[in-house]
């Protein structure tokens, strides 16, 4: 079991740059851009005014997080298949379909329940916000 996940930490490195590489490009550039400022003769100014006052860093984090995960679950379940394949080409086919659809899967799982931890967090920090803005103003009063 050890070897498995020796195998799968670096597709999880990887994915991990590759996401903050592919987060980067997609704020400093692409379609949004084009439309905004080419097509609608809006000042570049004005786009990235409001892209930096729009832009919410912690879906960032969570977007990178959850790739993390992702990767590391195709990666697991890839390798575990792939180890533990036998029967020569007919069984990779197998192993290959298996490990696609359990990785799918358990995608799936994932995703609910970071979704629903993320949810919980962004909640209990926005509440605690709150109680300390209600603190702060009873005690200026």
């Amino acid at each position: 079991m050890l070897e498995i996940g020796v195998r799968s930490l670096p597709a999880v490195l990887v994915a991990a740059i590759f996401t903050v590489m592919v987060l980067s490009l997609q704020t400093f550039t692409g379609f949004k851009y084009i439309v905004t400022v080419e097509m609608f003769k809006m000042s570049s100014v004005v786009y990235w005014m409001r892209a930096w006052y729009y832009l919410e860093l912690s879906d960032r984090y969570n977007e990178l997080i959850k790739t993390c995960f992702f990767c590391s679950a195709i990666a697991l379940v890839s390798c575990y298949k792939g180890i533990y394949t036998s029967g020569g080409a007919e069984g990779v086919g197998k192993a290959t379909n298996g490990a696609v659809v359990l990785s799918s899967m358990t995608i799936l799982n994932e995703n609910a329940k970071i979704t629903g931890i993320i949810w919980d967090f962004s909640m209990m920090k926005k509440v605690l916000k709150i109680r300390m803005q209600r603190s702060v103003r009873s005690i200026l009063s």
